[in-house]
């Protein structure tokens, strides 16, 4: 789930006013095939959350509606109640609940305190019926994050 933090490609935006890390929104799979001008676009539409540790920012089972990018602190990734990962800044979580209405697989709970982007489905699906080619570019995204899960399982 990790992307490179700092990359050169014109497609650069400021994570934080807390911070001088940079992000290229075109690392993270639902959002590679999308225009300069269409990051643009989606980076104004992601709101930034400060919250305190031990805040459950998504819970296992529920229906997920946002998309989170860490940009400050750590987070538990915990199934089952067991903790099994742990994400810190630059990596990213709930990227599917922007597509389905399905249950989260996972809980993430911020083991410190954390600044993060939030993108809600709203947000989301607004954009995409203001700019209805990014319809396409996205089932493009999907067609290739399945040929690399493919790939990988038969490799």
């Amino acid at each position: 789930m990790a992307f490179t933090v700092y990359k050169s490609q014109n497609l650069i935006y400021p994570l934080s006013m807390a911070t001088n890390a940079k992000l290229d929104l075109s690392e993270i799979w639902l959002f590679s095939t999308f225009s300069k001008s269409e990051l643009v676009q989606i980076r104004r539409s992601f709101t930034e959350l400060k919250v305190d540790p031990e805040r459950v920012l998504c819970e296992e089972g529920s229906v997920g509606q946002e998309f989170f990018i860490i940009l400050e602190g750590t987070a538990s990734v915990i199934r089952a109640g067991k903790k099994v990962n742990k994400l810190g800044a630059g990596q990213f979580f709930g990227e599917l609940a922007l597509l389905d209405h399905k249950p989260r697989s996972a809980t993430v709970m911020a083991a410190t305190e954390m600044t993060l982007l939030v993108l809600s489905q709203r947000e989301f699906f607004g954009l995409i019926d203001e700019r209805p080619a990014l319809t396409k570019k996205l089932l493009q995204a999907l067609a290739g994050r399945l040929r690399a899960a493919d790939s990988r399982a038969f490799h």
